[in-house]
């Protein structure tokens, strides 16, 4: 706006009286209070509004990161099924091998039972050959009679004689001791491998619980960040009512100092076309002294400097 269009906006603008006046210098005070006790809410609002959403972001990470330990454990708990169903496979190969060794033991045994029979043995061939050997070194290391030494030697060769009738044993008490010791060192893999099962099983188990804890916990959590996003948006719809109700108490504000402004300005205005009328009624007196040659005053010589400078 131009100087021009400025003054004429104040040319025209319909005088105020005092009254007048006073009562838009109230409300403007009163506006300014409203304006004042806006921004104090709207600031309150804000930082609850910036808390929620905070509190929300936080929420949401823990949720994220629950997610994401989740999908870590899922992956480890299948990992260890996965291992559990083969090792089990392992263990039931061994106990299969462990009832067939076990199966081809009691057939050896029935067998040897049948050799003892046919060959009417009585006793046990082994011992007979552990019972000769403790003969042979007690003979051998031991100051004995030549009659005890004769007795013994006698009997020495009579159990010889009667290990050998039963030399047909040996090889199927040897089969034997070999499928009894197969089957002990199966039964220790199978016992080792079933540790194995039963301790992968349980860390399964651990794992799938605390995937259910994880579960349970994201279900509590985000029905909190529920609350919380519900809290940022009704904080957010009271920040823009607020807002919206101070801008337009500042476009209220700004109407009234609109109106003050033009009639404080007619003011100015008036007070200088009168101290400018004044002013030129003194200088017209002035120079009417100077065309008489008359003194000048004191004041005389300000009223001219006045005007020069005008």
């Amino acid at each position: 706006m131009t100087t021009t269009e400025k003054s004429s906006q104040v040319d025209d603008a319909p005088k105020l009286s005092q009254k007048d006046r006073t009562s838009l210098q109230k409300e403007l005070l009163k506006k300014q209070k409203e304006i004042s006790e806006l921004r104090k809410q709207l600031n309150e609002i804000n930082d609850q509004k910036e808390a929620a959403f905070t509190q929300r972001e936080e929420l949401s990470k823990e949720i994220s990161s629950k997610i994401s330990h989740i999908k870590t454990t899922k992956s480890s708990r299948d990992s260890l099924t996965g291992s559990v169903k083969d090792v089990k496979k392992r263990r039931d190969v061994l106990n299969k091998q462990i009832k067939e060794k076990n199966k081809e033991v009691l057939e050896l045994k029935k067998e040897k039972d049948g050799l003892y029979e046919k060959h009417k043995i009585k006793g046990d061939p082994f011992q007979i050959q552990r019972e000769i050997k403790k003969l042979e070194y007690h003979m051998e290391t031991e100051v004995m009679s030549f009659d005890k030494e004769k007795e013994l030697t006698k009997k020495v060769k009579d159990m010889k004689k009667i290990v050998k009738e039963t030399s047909v044993l040996t090889d199927i008490s040897k089969k034997i001791n070999d499928r009894v010791k197969k089957v002990r060192d199966l039964r220790k893999e199978s016992e080792q491998l079933h540790r194995q099962v039963v301790d992968k099983a349980k860390s399964s188990q651990e794992k799938h619980e605390s995937i259910l804890g994880d579960a349970k916990e994201i279900d509590t959590v985000k029905g909190q960040e529920k609350d919380s996003n519900k809290k940022f948006m009704d904080y957010k719809k009271k920040f823009q009512d607020i807002n919206n109700k101070l801008k337009s108490k500042l476009d209220e504000i700004n109407n009234i100092n609109k109106k003050l402004g033009i009639y404080r300005a007619r003011d100015k205005k008036a007070k200088k076309d009168k101290e400018d009328k004044l002013l030129k009624s003194k200088e017209d007196i002035v120079q009417e002294k100077i065309k008489n040659k008359e003194k000048l005053t004191t004041d005389d010589l300000l009223v001219l400097q006045k005007t020069m400078k005008d």
